[in-house]
């Protein structure tokens, strides 16, 4: 049976001299300009075909002819060791993340799977093994969204056509009313407080709202005691045993003059 246009070399081969199945190839340029070729197999000249048309999309839309033979969890190493590494998060987020992967990503058997054997099916699982662990839906939520960047990555890098992680719905969060001190509370902690170094902090904190990096780091450029207003333009918080300064999430504008701290 002759092949058709276009189709690509497809034949009976055999095994020990006898017919067992098609064979089929195609030739194709890799990223660096070289020559490769793809083989495939079937037990039809049909399911070869199928295959090799496969092949010629992913091929057409940019994607490796076929995905990488490669652990999840050599993947994410090297994710965290380059692409992590250089992002622009904070420092901190980057620790973070570094942490949440190592020790729920990268472990089998989530970091066992090969990277073109990974299916959203098995994101999903992840998802229900790490709720079975007790863990909060922030920090599921958190190891989700690394899982689903550092495979945003292995498509960049030409491992997988696609992030099976991007078609699993990103887990939700329960949402609970903020705990907060009423204000008599509010005011037996100033008093108690009022002989301590950080008592000064904790009334900005009380009648602003600061959170606490932002009450503990300020400079007298974005203080003005005359018009009763200070800006808050770095944060300070601990990252491992350091104290790092960084820019805070949100612009923050304290009205000082409008304020009456409890006492």
């Amino acid at each position: 049976m002759r092949n058709a246009n276009g189709e690509g070399s497809i034949y009976q081969w055999k095994r020990n001299g006898k017919p067992d199945g098609y064979k089929g190839a195609i030739s194709y340029k890799d990223e660096n300009g070289d020559t490769k070729r793809y083989v495939a197999y079937g037990r039809t000249r049909q399911q070869v075909r199928d295959k090799l048309d496969k092949a010629r999309e992913r091929l057409n839309a940019g994607a490796p002819v076929k995905d990488a033979h490669r652990s999840v969890a050599d993947w994410l190493a090297h994710w965290r060791a380059t692409t992590l590494a250089v992002s622009d998060r904070k420092e901190s987020t980057r620790q973070l993340y570094a942490t949440l992967c190592r020790k729920h990503l990268e472990p089998a058997p989530f970091g066992a799977i090969t990277l073109d054997k990974l299916r959203p099916s098995d994101i999903e699982a992840l998802v229900l093994a790490l709720r079975g662990k007790g863990l909060s839906d922030s920090t599921i939520r958190q190891v989700y969204t690394i899982a689903r960047a550092a495979l945003d990555g292995a498509v960049r890098d030409g491992l997988v056509s696609r992030n099976a992680a991007a078609l699993v719905k990103r887990p939700g969060i329960a949402r609970r009313e903020a705990r907060h001190l009423d204000a008599a509370d509010v005011a037996a902690v100033l008093k108690a407080a009022k002989a301590s170094r950080y008592h000064t902090a904790l009334v900005l904190i009380a009648a602003t709202g600061l959170r606490r990096g932002e009450a503990l780091r300020w400079d007298s450029d974005v203080l003005n005691l005359d018009e009763g207003w200070l800006k808050v333009r770095k944060t300070i918080g601990r990252v491992g045993k350091q104290l790092v300064f960084s820019e805070p999430r949100r612009r923050v504008r304290a009205a000082l003059c409008r304020c009456r701290p409890l006492s």
